[in-house]
């Protein structure tokens, strides 16, 4: 009775686990389907970022606005777009 409990147990977690992959697995496909046919240029990310090319970009300011501490302190912020698009 007892090994049949555990063997029982063992089947439902190795079952939720099994479930809650195949979910992730659907929503990252989901996820990189509606990237791919959003038309959306190349993603880059704040490593990836050419600085030399946008040389009026500050590489700290960037940094730590990407770190988000500003949500923390309840702070606004503000982008003007004249500096940061050309």
């Amino acid at each position: 009775m007892i090994v049949s409990n555990i063997l029982l147990l063992g089947i439902k977690c190795f079952a939720a686990l099994y479930l809650r992959l195949q979910y992730e697995g659907l929503t990252e496909r989901r996820r990189q389907t509606i990237l791919r046919l959003s038309g959306l240029p190349v993603i880059k990310t704040l490593e990836q970022f050419d600085y030399k090319y946008a040389s009026g970009v500050p590489r700290n300011q960037m940094q730590e606005l990407a770190g988000l501490a500003f949500i923390e302190r309840q702070e606004n912020i503000v982008l003007p777009r004249s500096v940061w698009c050309r």
